[in-house]
């Protein structure tokens, strides 16, 4: 539908029922609009305050449920015909329009044609107080509710808040905790056996009982009667224990003192008098002379001269090759292994001796370093004497080749 349209009446068109389309708005160029007689259901949008050059609107005769509040904003509208409609109310801003006599129906303002819609209640919310908390807690305790300052009205909502109110928030006097650490699911008698869950009749009659379970259930909180309810306003006769536990003891660990390392002391190195090493000469080894193989020079045996004969000359076959003299590799001295002896500290001697004293103590450094002496003395000594053996050998090897030789 365009637009453009000015005047529409649906009075005629045929059918019956259906419901008023948001898109009705979409006609601002109405100026004239009849739905009257067909049957509408449902309410009419809102949107048809769109149409502001509407002066004449008839929604007589349907099954409409509410006309909305903003036909109100509609300021050119003149007539504004509801008769034979199913509304038991108009929104105030809507009963508040002045239009002209005979020109309306179903406004408070047209007593005169006697047809009058009361103002609907507004949907309003609730004005709810201060929210409530365990400070808010009376000595009856239970439940607390917030308070409402102002009513909803209409369709208006309204939900307050609520605070169950537990031993020892605000007025409500605290209760001992229950004993009941066993067996939490259940009851526990007095002759010390358990009810398992869901079993009230476990222990007999309320007097045989010890403690309420205190979870998995709606009435952890013991009465002094021995009954179990939801909360402790509801023990009229007063409270024995509420929902928690009593913490058992943990005992502490035993304050053993924990044995340190026996302190025993560490040896230390026996201070041995380290005497200062004494500035003993080292004799350096003796250098023996080397001698030098003397080969035992043999001049050939002067034959007689016979004066009538002439010498015989042997003849020579090859001339035999003079022995190299064989070289016998000189053994490094024998390194005896040295003694490591223990090293003392140095004795503090007493600034004063006497002579006794000191005499002792010279002839100890003596004896001490004749001892070193006659040690490297013997040492020296056996390697000469292998030396020399070893010289003697090679010398008479020489010799036995020299009578070879000759």
């Amino acid at each position: 539908m365009s637009n453009s349209v000015t005047r529409f009446e649906f009075n005629d068109c045929g059918g019956y029922g259906g419901s008023i389309p948001d898109e009705i708005g979409e006609l601002t160029a109405l100026t004239y609009l009849s739905l009257s007689g067909r049957g509408l259901t449902g309410t009419v949008p809102s949107q048809i305050r769109f149409l502001t050059a509407l002066t004449y609107l008839s929604l007589a005769g349907n099954l409409l449920a509410e006309i909305p509040r903003e036909i109100s904003q509609m300021t050119a509208l003149t007539q504004l015909w509801l008769m034979q409609i199913t509304l038991y109310c108009l929104p105030s801003e809507v009963n508040a329009m002045s239009f002209p006599p005979n020109n309306n129906d179903f406004l408070s303002n047209s007593a005169a044609n006697g047809y009058t819609l009361p103002s609907c209640t507004a949907d309003v919310d609730c004005v709810l107080g201060a929210t409530v908390g365990a400070s808010d807690c009376t000595a009856s305790c239970g439940t607390i509710t917030q308070s409402i300052t102002t009513p909803a009205t209409g369709s208006g909502s309204c939900a307050p808040g609520e605070y169950a109110c537990q031993p020892g928030d605000g007025s409500c006097p605290d209760v001992p905790c229950s004993p009941n650490t066993m067996n939490p699911l259940g009851l526990v008698c007095v002759d010390g056996t358990f009810g398992s869950d869901g079993k009230w009749h476990a222990c007999g009659g309320y007097e045989n009982r010890v403690a309420c379970p205190i979870q998995n259930t709606t009435t952890p909180i013991m009465c002094n009667s021995g009954s179990c309810k939801d909360s402790v306003a509801s023990c009229k006769m007063g409270v024995r224990y509420g929902n928690d536990a009593c913490q058992m003891p943990t005992p502490s660990p035993t304050d053993v003192p924990t044995p340190s390392p026996t302190d025993v002391p560490t040896p230390s190195p026996t201070d041995v008098p380290t005497p200062s090493p004494t500035d003993v000469p080292t004799p350096s080894p003796t250098t023996s002379p080397t001698p030098s193989p003397t080969l035992p020079t043999q001049s050939p045996s002067a034959s007689p001269t016979h004066p009538t004969q002439s010498p015989t000359v042997v003849p020579t076959s090859s001339p035999v090759p003079t022995p190299t003299p064989t070289i016998v590799p000189t053994p490094s001295p024998t390194t005896s292994p040295t003694t490591s002896l223990p090293t003392a500290m140095p004795i503090s001697l007493p600034k004063t001796l006497n002579a006794a004293q000191a005499a002792e103590a010279s002839l100890g450094w003596a004896i001490a370093l004749i001892c070193v002496a006659a040690v490297i003395a013997i040492v020296l000594i056996g390697c000469l004497a292998m030396r020399c053996s070893r010289m003697e050998k090679a010398v008479e090897v020489m010799r036995k080749n020299s009578e070879v030789v000759v």
